[in-house]
Parts: C-alpha cells; sequence; structure tokens
C-alpha cells in the first residue's frame, strides 16, 4: 500500500509538471519532474519510470537541452520496450523523432515517424496516428513537399477534430497555417493560425500560442510583425524551436533581435484576432 501511495504521489508530480509546462513555467516543471523521477527511481517502479523519463526529455527538448532530452528519451524507450509496451515505445519513438527534427536530422526524424506510426496503427492507436500523420506533415514541408505536407496536416487534423483535443488540433492547425504560408495561400493561412490562437488561448497554451504568433506574423504588416517576432524571441514560455523561428525571421530583416518590456500575451492575442471577430 504505501509504495502504491508514493507512485500516485509521483503521477501527482508528473501531471503537475505537464500543467506547469503548458503554462510556461518551465523552472516549475522541471523541479516537479525530477521529483517524479526520483520517486519512481526509489520504487523501481518501470512503468513510472518510464513515463518520468519521458516526461524529463520532453522539458530538455522544449528548452534546448538537446543532449538530456536524447538521453532520457532513450531511458525511455528502452524501458518500454523491455516492458513489452507498444504504445509507450510508439511515444518514444514519436518524441525522439521530434528530437531528431529540431536537429536538423530530417532522415533520422522520418524514421522514427515511420517506425511509431507502424505500432501505432498496430495498436489501432488514433491519438498517436493523428500525432505521428503530423509529425510526417513537417518533415515533409522541410524538404519541400509541400502539397504532400498539407495532405498530412489536413489528414492528421481530421482525425483530431474527431477525437476533441484541443490541443493537438492547435498543433495541426499552426503546422497547416505555415504549410499554407509557403503555398502562398495567405487567407488559408490565417484562419487557421486564428482558430489556433482561439484554441491556445480557451486552454491557456502559452508555448503554443507564441508559436502560432510567429506564424500569423508574417502575414502582417513588417511593423507589427517585429514586434510579434521579439515577443516570441523573449516570452519565457517559448520554446528554443519557436525562439528560433522568430529570430531566423527578424534576422532575414536585418533586425537585431533586442529585449524589451513584455507585454501580456493574452491581451497581444485578442489584438491579432480582434479585427475578425
Amino acid at each position: 500500500p504505501q509504495a502504491d501511495n508514493e507512485h500516485e504521489i509521483s503521477l501527482c508530480h508528473s501531471y503537475l509538471a505537464i500543467l506547469a509546462s503548458f503554462r510556461g513555467d518551465y523552472e516549475t516543471a522541471v523541479s516537479l519532474a525530477e521529483t517524479s523521477l526520483a520517486l519512481n527511481q526509489q520504487l523501481n517502479h518501470k512503468p513510472g519510470l518510464a513515463f518520468a523519463q519521458n516526461l524529463r526529455g520532453t522539458l530538455a527538448h522544449r528548452r534546448g537541452d538537446y543532449d538530456a532530452a536524447q538521453a532520457h528519451y532513450e531511458a525511455s524507450l528502452a524501458l518500454r520496450r523491455e516492458l513489452g509496451d507498444l504504445h509507450g515505445t510508439a511515444v518514444a519513438l514519436n518524441n525522439l523523432g521530434n528530437l531528431a527534427n529540431a536537429r536538423q536530422d530530417l532522415t533520422a526524424a522520418r524514421r522514427y515517424y515511420d517506425e511509431s506510426q507502424l505500432l501505432f496503427k498496430e495498436i489501432n492507436h488514433q491519438p498517436g496516428r493523428a500525432t505521428t500523420l503530423g509529425n510526417a506533415g513537417v518533415i515533409a514541408m522541410r524538404l519541400g513537399e509541400l502539397t504532400e505536407a498539407r495532405h498530412l496536416h489536413e489528414e492528421s487534423l481530421i482525425l483530431k477534430q474527431q477525437l476533441g483535443n484541443r490541443r493537438s488540433i492547435a498543433i495541426s492547425l499552426v503546422n497547416l497555417g505555415e504549410v499554407n504560408v509557403l503555398l502562398g495561400e495567405a487567407d488559408a493561412a490565417r484562419r487557421a493560425f486564428h482558430e489556433a490562437l482561439r484554441l491556445t488561448t480557451a486552454i491557456q497554451e502559452q508555448p503554443l500560442a507564441l508559436d502560432a504568433l510567429v506564424g500569423v506574423a508574417g502575414l502582417l504588416p513588417e511593423a507589427d510583425a517585429v514586434k510579434l517576432w521579439h515577443l516570441a524571441w523573449q516570452h519565457p514560455a517559448s520554446t528554443r524551436e519557436t525562439q528560433e523561428k522568430a529570430a531566423q525571421q527578424l534576422a532575414a530583416l536585418g533586425v537585431a533581435a533586442e529585449p524589451f518590456e513584455l507585454p501580456d500575451l493574452a491581451e497581444v492575442v485578442a489584438d491579432v484576432l480582434r479585427p475578425y471577430t
């Protein structure tokens, strides 16, 4: 019974860490995740340990500590395979694909995603299939396969809408917006980014809102775009990948990324959406 209670406490720490990460409070999230990891190590509870390793990897990934993320994801994958957990194995492979993508290793990313997709299909796990379809779309976009990328993102979005997970839907909408920008379809891109912003506002998911703002900024007048890219570059809730995208946009304009007083994110999102509501 005591071990069961300690495992439940570790799960509480993990879920609180996830909530903190959605708010962009990474310091709190990492502290909670480390506590969960330590508790599971003490208990030698392998399913809980695999979950905690995966969570710790996700947080390290978001903050740009790719070496730590790799170590945590691989530890989680090894445990999932040892346990014969096909779902957990697919999740770990997908996350390793995300990390390879962030490191610009698109060949490895596609390999991880394909393996993950096969496992999700084998166990008929629709949320996982939707996620890996979207991630495959990201790789296709980065390889310049824009028509294929849009098809994959649309297929992923349909599945996610059927499942009703608003955060997952918002991720697909941001991805679809980015592809439509590259295809020169500004109106479709704007609709996708705006819907993503409405969803992230409803669920209070700051990191994803900032990613959507980076995308929609490219459809605005330059002065307004620069403000949004500066915000995404500096905001503490931004993931490293969002910060890098914002910095690249500023550099393309010859604008230096400089610190400034941060406005309220919710007010910024409301201002972006106001002309269209």
